[in-house]
């Protein structure tokens, strides 16, 4: 008869690479005296180190979009939603072009969604699972086809290397692993994930993983076709506006690294990298000609 294969749960697997672990580490001699060590042992230290062992264990995919979605919807409830099906097609074929580039660090392909905010704050979201925002301020302010690209490629980039999804891991928020409870949408351990995520798209990821989305998002953009600086230069432009915009990028600065830092980063990042500025297209005509309809 076939044996069937039943797949081991994260609490036992993490427990078994421990106890592993500490098997292959005894001597003959110790292995003698295993089970006296064994009494001697910190259970407590143990369990400890297991539950942190299990928080680490990959979150799949299923899951992360489970989390991305609910959180999405928050974000959703919070702005509303700009019904222009014109301007999201447009930003959304943007957005899948540099998604073609994109490469997970699961290496796991998942479908990417766009969509514009009702809002004239200038900002822009990207939640776990492929959910990606822009704020209709903020396409009020790029100038160029490149710079969209740039800044999806970031928002992207978040997505792709999985920021959130790592630092929910990293949290300990829940006496089940990541993956365990985000299986019941009904719990009150899926609710404390998705309020921590939501809190920390609010409140700002780290500044390394910032930079790093600034980076991977300029790359992806350009390997398409676009000029590299379209990001950096969306970035000098928020840099050049009046105090009487202050206000509507508020959210924007809390959340992400001084602007002079991250157009540093980024020269430094298109001059160390090769990338050929000359020749590569902003498209700032076909950008105008399909923003037309924005109000």
């Amino acid at each position: 008869m076939e044996k069937v294969k039943k797949k081991m749960s994260p609490s036992l697997l993490a427990f078994s690479l421990l106890l592993t672990t500490y098997c292959l580490l005894l001597t003959s001699t110790a292995r003698a005296g295993l089970f006296d060590d064994l009494k001697k042992m910190d259970w407590e230290k143990i369990k400890e180190t297991t539950e942190k062992v299990k928080r680490v264990l990959p979150v799949g995919l299923k899951e992360e979009i489970a989390l991305g979605e609910e959180i999405a919807a928050r974000i959703k409830q919070k702005y509303g939603v700009y019904h222009n099906e014109d301007v999201r097609r447009y930003v959304s074929l943007v957005g899948e072009a540099v998604a073609l580039e994109s490469k997970r660090v699961d290496g796991k392909k998942i479908r990417y969604h766009f969509s514009i905010l009702d809002s004239d704050s200038i900002n822009a979201f990207s939640c776990p699972g492929g959910y990606i925002f822009v704020s209709k301020g903020l396409l009020k302010k790029v100038e160029n086809e490149a710079q969209l690209a740039g800044i999806l490629g970031h928002e992207i980039a978040h997505v792709t290397q999985k920021h959130v999804v790592k630092a929910i891991q990293k949290a300990n928020i829940v006496a089940l692993s990541a993956e365990e409870a985000l299986k019941d949408k009904d719990s009150k351990e899926f609710k404390k994930i998705v309020d921590f995520g939501t809190n920390l798209i609010f409140n700002g990821l780290s500044k390394e993983d910032e930079f790093e989305a600034d980076q991977v998002g300029t790359k992806w953009a350009y390997k398409i076709g676009y000029d590299p600086g379209g990001l950096r230069d969306f970035l000098k432009t928020l840099k050049g506006l009046s105090s009487k915009e202050s206000s509507n990028l508020a959210l924007l600065f809390k959340t992400h690294p001084e602007l002079n830092k991250r157009i540093s980063q980024l020269n430094e990042h298109i001059l160390n990298s090769k990338m050929e500025v000359s020749g590569c297209p902003t498209l700032a005509w076909r950008y105008k000609k399909r923003m037309v309809s924005l109000k």
